[in-house]
């Protein structure tokens, strides 16, 4: 992880898609400064039916992939001097499965305990927060937080695998 630490920013991604004509990095990995995350209730959820498959392009049975019940946002800087700011969506499958897991206790308990997970958790200040950061194809300009990768902070302000 290490050489990838510091290798860009999501400004410069941005940059990389307005000025490349497309042939800039699709993915990065970015130091934010989280300053919020906002977890609303996905109002377009359906719990996937049990056994419900669909089929590749090649015929291969697969089980439906089911949405999150939650849409995470989070709010934030990356290291880019003049970075104004950005906003992306949380994809992660670890978010999605929190959500489902916690959706029997209610909205409201499941909102806090998304943003208690991902946010004083894994983006508090005694954590070394990276975010996986990657566009869509059909829309490159739009790159969303795939992952998170949050190490303990260490006394310098490194993260370190604990190895």
């Amino acid at each position: 992880m290490e050489s990838l630490i510091g290798a860009t920013t999501t400004c410069e991604l941005l940059a990389g898609v307005r000025n490349s004509g497309g042939e800039a990095p699709s993915l990065g990995l970015i130091k934010p400064r989280v300053s919020d995350l906002t977890v609303s209730v996905n109002a377009a959820y359906q719990a996937a039916d049990a056994g419900t498959v669909t089929t590749d392009l090649f015929g291969h049975e697969k089980d439906l992939l089911e949405e999150s019940p939650v849409i995470a946002k989070f709010k934030y800087r990356c290291e880019s001097c003049d970075c104004g700011g950005h906003q992306q969506s949380l994809i992660d499958w670890e978010s999605g499965q929190l959500a489902r897991r916690n959706r029997t206790r209610g909205a409201a308990e499941m909102l806090r305990l998304h943003r208690e997970r991902f946010l004083d958790e894994w983006c508090s200040p005694g954590r070394d927060t990276h975010f996986y950061v990657g566009n869509m194809h059909q829309h490159p300009g739009d790159f969303l937080v795939l992952g998170l990768w949050s190490p303990p902070a260490t006394a310098a302000g490194q993260g370190t695998l604990g190895l």
